[in-house]
């Protein structure tokens, strides 16, 4: 197999590598959205990742991809894979191959961790690469659920009446909702708040350091957001008369997806939990996401499957489990590879 690194830039290249990513995911996980072609390549903030992106080729077919991201402002030990290969050209090596090749490019930076996830069958049945993570020395450090909210068909009785009851018990807050950037006078909360989802929301056996976040940060972020097409919905809530923000949650709205929107982040400050400001955000969210994106179909989350409070509240929301995914851990001073 020959394996090329193309270029965001080179469009006839990022087309090759993504017809193949598309394929794996039709096959692999064929009920979950996928990003489009122009998203793929949109800018990103070079100051907080990088990318590089692997293409193998065999006897003039496209086998397999790879993608490496690489954070820059923390983490700087650690990098994250992602490996596709071809439904129709599977077992035959390539897979070993291209981690071969990217694992070569981590160890390369510097770089003495990587960490990936592998869609899984909610049965827990071994995912296609979970035999290759485990040859290469990778361990399985977490599982995630894919769960969707069907917003045609939402059971509007029961979301008023937790929307009521989380009211009356987070009587002492108070709700800000934004869509797209964040206010200049929230946007320092919001970072801060980012910044403890790293270390507050459950990342059980995966060895991740605190996420470093500020408000260049977030406006960097937000830039490459717009450009490339998509904005953010936001619900936050902070003490009633003044106070930083304790909690928020935001969901991602795509111009390229309208039927879907994605669920991102949710966080509750572990000095502010037991007044059920996570059902309050995501409650009030949901009701702005329905006026912002109308045309949307089904709310995606994906959330550990140790992260029991927030489990309840969107089971409790009426969100149903569609596929898992196992997060891998590889140490490569470890590796025996």
């Amino acid at each position: 197999m020959d394996i090329t690194q193309p270029r965001l830039d080179d469009t006839a290249a990022m087309r090759r590598w993504y017809d193949v990513w598309l394929a794996t995911r039709q096959v692999d996980e064929p009920e979950a959205p996928n990003r489009s072609f122009e998203e793929l390549v949109g800018r990103s903030d070079e100051s907080t990742y990088q990318h590089e992106y692997l293409l193998g080729t065999a006897e003039g077919t496209d086998v397999g991809v790879a993608s490496i991201r690489y954070t820059m402002r923390d983490n700087l030990g650690s990098a994250e894979l992602g490996i596709w290969i071809h439904p129709l050209c599977r077992r035959r090596g390539h897979g070993r191959q291209l981690a071969e090749a990217a694992l070569a490019q981590v160890r390369a930076r510097g770089r003495t961790q990587v960490v990936g996830g592998l869609v899984e069958a909610l049965d827990g049945s071994p995912s296609p690469g979970a035999g290759l993570a485990g040859s290469l020395g990778a361990r399985r450090v977490r599982v995630d659920t894919h769960r969707v909210l069907d917003l045609t068909r939402l059971d509007l009785t029961r979301i008023e009446a937790l929307d009521k009851e989380a009211a009356e018990l987070s009587a002492g807050y108070e709700l800000v909702s934004w869509v797209g950037p964040a206010p200049d006078d929230l946007v320092a909360d919001y970072a801060a708040l980012i910044g403890r989802l790293s270390t507050d929301a459950p990342q059980d056996d995966l060895d991740w350091e605190t996420e470093s976040w500020d408000v260049d940060r977030v406006r960097r972020r937000d830039d490459v957001i717009a450009e490339v097409g998509r904005r953010l919905v936001v619900t936050a809530a902070r003490p009633v008369g003044g106070g930083p923000l304790v909690a928020y949650t935001d969901v991602g709205v795509t111009t390229h997806d309208p039927d879907n929107v994605f669920q991102w982040d949710t966080l509750v400050l572990s000095e502010h939990r037991g007044h059920r400001l996570g059902t309050r955000v995501k409650v009030a969210n949901l009701e702005l996401v329905r006026r912002e994106a109308p045309h949307a179909k089904r709310l995606h989350t994906w959330n550990a499957d140790s992260n029991s409070h927030m489990l309840a509240i969107n089971e409790a929301m009426g969100f149903v489990p569609l596929s898992r995914e196992s997060e891998w851990q590889l140490d490569l001073d470890r590796a025996g590879d």
